[in-house]
Order: structure tokens, then sequence, then C-alpha cells
């Protein structure tokens, strides 16, 4: 049997005993940390999450500034055609592959609002609203569907006209007018007014310091109205006008 005592054993007499003082100091420190992450890990977890994001960041960012773009190897009229290939197909990463860093792309804002209105139709309609005139052309110039148009550029040559100033030429076909005049309609033509134009634009292109060739500067596209075409057009879920009798 045990003696009664006075008072209650304190924390402080039972570390006198020197076989508990590990013990109980482990227990302290384990109090201690259970706390502190009870208040503080949120904030712990939150800046480490920062850290990683950033540092993934930049080391993405680092990774594809020191990659090679796609047209690494291609000659300045093979990164000229690449351009408009990109702007064919409303692919603005395509036409700006080849951009040194800060060059301005001056089709930008066109291609991105036609992009956008491209994909939302197709979202909402289940139908892709622009048409590359270089398909339409190969498919022999028939009618196309209801609420589709064409855009692109046709006939693409490209000139050099000095070292590093290259010259395109092209045929524009644009369902939207770039001055004053009119679509031209024949009573008896039904379907959708494109514009085509005789396009002009200067690309200076210059090897980079990374070891291919880059667009250092594109000038604004100077367009001349060649006419306004009728391009005969089919209902939805109905037959091509060839097909329907």
């Amino acid at each position: 049997e045990l003696d009664p005592i006075e008072e209650p054993n304190t924390l402080e007499s039972y570390r006198s005993i020197e076989r508990c003082a590990p013990f109980l100091n482990g227990q302290k420190k384990r109090a201690n940390r259970r706390i502190f992450w009870r208040k503080k890990g949120w904030l712990v977890i939150t800046i480490a999450a920062i850290v990683f994001a950033l540092s993934w960041f930049k080391t993405s960012r680092i990774k594809l500034a020191l990659t090679p773009p796609y047209t690494a190897t291609m000659s300045p009229p093979e990164i000229v055609m690449e351009y408009y290939e990109g702007q064919n197909s409303l692919d603005l990463q395509k036409m700006e592959a080849s951009l040194a860093r800060g060059t301005k792309n001056p089709s930008s804002m066109e291609v991105t609002n036609l992009f956008v209105t491209r994909q939302t139709r197709q979202a909402y309609e289940g139908i892709t609203t622009q048409i590359d005139p270089n398909d339409w052309i190969e498919q022999g110039k028939g009618p196309i569907l209801e609420g589709t148009f064409l855009y692109g550029v046709t006939d693409i040559s490209v000139t050099a006209l000095d070292e590093s100033t290259f010259q395109a030429q092209g045929i524009l076909y644009t369902p939207y007018s770039y001055s004053e005049e009119e679509p031209l309609f024949n009573e008896q033509e039904q379907g959708v007014p494109i514009f085509t134009y005789l396009l002009t634009q200067n690309f200076t292109i210059e090897m980079g310091k990374r070891g291919w060739y880059e667009i250092t500067n594109i000038t604004r596209s100077n367009v001349e109205p060649l006419g306004t075409i009728i391009v005969p057009t089919y209902p939805k879920g109905g037959a091509l006008p060839s097909q329907s009798q």
C-alpha cells in the first residue's frame, strides 16, 4: 500500500528521474508538433504549393524558350509559307512559331476572333464554319454548307527583296469587306458573298542567336480588291444541289 502524498507530483518532479526524461521530452515535442500542424499546417502546405507551382512554371518557360521551334530547319521562304498555313487553319501557334521574342503578328486578332467563332459554332451547332479556300478550290469550287464561309490565302508566292526581307503575295478570301465595296448580287444567284483581295505582305527574317531563322518583323497586309464571288450553299442535313435531282 502506497503512502498518500500531500500534493500531486509535477512534470518537473518526473523530469528529475533520469530514466523518464527522454520519454517526457519526446512526448512534449510530439505534442508541440501536433499543435503546430493544427494551427500552421495549412500555411506551410499553401506556401509549399506556391513554391512548387512557381518552380514548375519557371522551369517550363525556360525549357520552352530553349526548345527549337518545329520551323528551326526551314528556310525563310518555307517559314513564310508556314505562316500562311497557320492562318488558313486558324492556328495561331503555327503562325507565331517562328516569331522572335517581341515580334507582333498583325493578323493575330482577326485569326483569334475567327477561331473563337468557329469553335463556338462547332460546339453548339456541330458544324465547322471556316473553310480553307485551298480545299474548296481543290474539291471543285462546289456549294458549301449554309452558315459556313471561306477564309484563307491561296496562290502564295514568296520573293526575296534582299537577304533578310521577303515579300509574300497571294489571294485572300474573306467573308467580310476590308473596304467600302458592296457585294454584287445576281438575282439568279443565291449563296454567301466572299470578298477576294490581292494580298501583299513583307517579312523580315534573320538568323537568331540560337541558330535558326526567326521572323523579326511583319508588315500589315496590303489588300487590293479583286471582286466578290457568290458561293452557292446547301442546307444542313440536305443534299448538295448537284445531288438533289
